[in-house]
């Protein structure tokens, strides 16, 4: 199983690696960071904070852990880029760290497939097999780029739910299994709110509702492990309403707001929205075709309902794929919790002793076509990212990703050829699926390489600092007032001390404010140039 780990580690580093260099923040990366870092400048661990105002829209679960990574790189001289920083970010909380934690989400979440198929039992290559299958999803590619939420809270569900089903069974309770997964999903539902209970608690009610062996014990450690963990929540936002003086009804209704999101405008729109999220998610990162066609066979269905892992990942799967399907405001990120047990089922089905008899000549024949249009790629690959090595680029952290891309792919494209050699079909799935990995990072290391500042943030942040310093005078540091909430990414980078304010008419003489409205009564301009500064403009409270 080290072994395993090991091998997953690498591949997770390869699917993120190199992005770790990236020194702007994307999407909604500021909302994550900035929590973070006021964690850690101010203290506060129970109520997440941005720009010096509560932000409650998710619990602190999340920026626990980046607060707490970011502080071990700090004291560890850890940096995704040691390159000098024209505009580093204030405190510990930096781009790459942010984004480094989310590559150990993204681990956990491939090590929980890889421990599933372990206990189940299977052949030896299963583990492997399952956590590739993870690491290789369309959506787990896409988060591997960002610092996102939603990689943790899948890896926190997947091993509470693994560890709750082994904590209760036929021959009673077993208290460290129901430890372990009382604390994983409490942290779960302080990521992401009661969303968890569905991921977390499935296997153990569908166990429950199939299998009378053992259904009360599984009931009753559903119902303790649910009760725990909202529980541990309304303890959260009884402490947050306690510290702000805000009634219980308003932070219903903001986390309403949040989960139950407006719904889609048509029928086509609703329609797509499921497709994406059973493509990105379900069946992306499998040979489709290849196990659409292998269910259409009896010996398919047959292989499926005895197998023991296949039972395990539809118990997971089925509660919370409807709810998914069901929810309004559905996005395809929502479904990554249900990763590790479809990988578990496909490291079942795609198994070198059944996949030629399930899948029958056909299938086998579109895996090796697979297979070999695969090494022809990974040939090229090898080739292009030599020649591109050759000429120079800025890459992070020198050549790093490129050679390994180039290296895994040359690696990967032989042991390829020889398993087609050999004329086994049933062992081309595992590096097939790393050698696919491979590929999409060669890709955009030719077509799309990191850039220090590709959006003008840190730019905008340093015109910013500037006018700032301006106008406040040596004498003392810059404390800039701001009444836009958004632009988190931008903003980020200032090293001016930002706060929030709703009524600028309430700020002092004297005080500054940056905002992207029209000058507002008794304010005086201030030279800045919007262009340069993402719209902003600088102000000064008249006297």
């Amino acid at each position: 199983m080290r072994r395993v780990l090991a091998l997953l580690a690498l591949a997770t580093l390869l699917a993120g690696g190199p992005y770790l260099g990236w020194r702007e923040l994307r999407h909604e990366e500021g909302r994550r960071a900035w929590p973070a870092r006021e964690l850690l400048e101010s203290g506060e661990w129970i109520v997440p904070q941005a720009l010096g105002a509560p932000y409650l829209a998710k619990p602190p679960g999340f920026p626990w852990a980046v607060a707490g990574v970011s502080w071990a790189a700090e004291r560890l001289g850890f940096e995704a880029d040691p390159r000098r920083d024209p505009a580093p970010a204030r405190g510990p909380v930096t781009p790459g760290r942010l984004r480094f934690t989310n590559l150990l989400g993204l681990l956990a979440l491939a090590a929980c497939a890889a421990t599933a198929a372990r206990q189940v039992g299977g052949d030896p290559g299963a583990p492997l097999r399952a956590g590739l299958l993870v690491l290789a999803a369309p959506e787990v590619l896409n988060k591997a780029r960002l610092g996102e939420i939603d990689p943790w809270f899948a890896a926190l569900c997947g091993w509470a739910a693994l560890l709750g089903q082994r904590g209760a069974g036929p021959a009673g309770l077993a208290p460290g299994p129901l430890l372990g997964a009382a604390v994983l999903l409490a942290l779960a539902v302080w990521t992401k709110g009661p969303l968890a209970l569905a991921f977390g608690l499935a296997p153990l009610l569908s166990l429950a509702a199939v299998d009378p062996h053992g259904r009360r014990w599984r009931l009753l450690a559903a119902g303790l492990l649910g009760a725990l963990a909202l529980a541990s929540l309304g303890l959260w936002a009884a402490l947050v309403a306690r510290r702000l003086d805000l009634p219980a009804a308003e932070l219903e209704r903001l986390w309403r707001g949040e989960i139950l999101r407006p719904d889609p405008q048509s029928v086509g729109v609703y329609l797509a929205d499921r497709g994406r999220l059973i493509a990105g998610c379900v069946l992306g990162f499998l040979p489709g075709s290849l196990l659409l066609l292998a269910l259409v066979r009896p010996a398919a269905r047959r292989e499926l309902s005895a197998s023991p892992a296949v039972r395990l990942a539809a118990a997971a799967l089925v509660p919370p794929l409807l709810l998914l399907l069901l929810w309004p405001a559905v996005r395809v990120r929502y479904a990554l919790p249900l990763l590790p047990w479809v990988a578990l089922a496909g490291a079942a089905f795609f198994s070198p002793e059944h996949a030629q008899r399930a899948c029958g000549r056909v299938g086998a024949a579109a895996l090796r076509a697979l297979a070999v249009l695969l090494g022809l790629l990974g040939v090229a690959a090898v080739g292009l990212l030599c020649w591109r090595l050759g000429q120079g680029a800025d890459w992070p952290v020198s050549r790093l990703w490129p050679g390994l891309a180039a290296l895994g792919a040359a690696v990967l494209t032989r042991r390829l050829w020889i398993e087609l050699k050999a004329g086994r079909s049933g062992r081309l799935l595992a590096p097939c699926l790393a050698l696919g990995l491979v590929l999409r990072q060669a890709e955009l290391c030719l077509s799309e390489p990191p850039r220090w500042d590709r959006s003008g943030a840190r730019a905008a942040a340093r015109a910013i600092d500037a006018a700032a310093a301006s106008a406040a005078g040596p004498e003392r540091a810059a404390l800039v007032h701001v009444d836009h909430w958004g632009e988190f990414n931008a903003l980020f980078f200032v090293a001016a001390e930002l706060r929030f304010v709703r009524d600028p008419s309430a700020l002092s003489a004297g005080d500054l404010l940056l905002s992207k409205a029209a000058p507002p009564p008794g304010f005086e301009p201030l030279p800045l140039d919007p262009d340069s500064a993402r719209g902003f403009s600088l102000y000064r409270r008249s006297p």
